[in-house]
């Protein structure tokens, strides 16, 4: 499980991590292509289930990460038409980890970052049981960025700007 401020490359076995989510969240399966493949993706069943009042009150934060958003499929699509050959590779808000397998599938070096930790162990639990190796994941806060995130060749997001802060 990741932590705020601290990279991870998640726990060492993804049965357990998807046992731990289990017992959070009610979990669906999503087929979706990963570039050349089928892979199936677990999320919670409904976003809406997962909406906290004091969270929402606090910073208007809302479960957005918890659900395979259109501009994440046509980010995907796009991220697909890429070879990696090592390049790294950030995504801002990754969601369930969709865009982040497809890049590791093409051989990109992938750090994901959310502003909820959950949406990272889903991410890093998505590429493992799709047989893919685990990203590096990141908690970030946009309003306080970290300066040590490094550099990428690519940088991608999709469907992230919600609020105005």
């Amino acid at each position: 499980m990741s932590r705020e401020g601290q990279t991870t490359c998640g726990p060492p076995d993804w049965q357990s991590l998807a046992d731990a989510l289990g017992r959070r969240f009610v979990i669906v399966e999503h087929e979706l292509s990963l570039a050349d493949r089928d892979c199936r993706l677990l999320k919670p069943r409904s976003p809406d289930e997962l909406i906290d009042e004091e969270d929402f009150n606090r910073d208007e934060r809302l479960p957005y990460w918890a659900d395979v958003w259109p501009s994440a499929l046509c980010l995907a699509a796009r991220v697909a038409a890429e070879a990696g050959q090592g390049r790294r590779f950030l995504e801002l808000g990754c969601g369930i980890g969709y865009v982040c397998a497809v890049a590791i599938h093409q051989g990109f070096e992938v750090l994901a970052s959310d502003y909820y930790a959950e949406s990272l162990d889903f991410t890093w639990l998505n590429a493992r049981r799709n047989g893919l190796p685990g990203p590096e994941t990141k908690l970030v806060d946009w309003r306080s960025f970290p300066a040590d995130l490094g550099r990428f060749d690519l940088v991608a997001a999709a469907d992230v700007l919600y609020e105005k802060d």
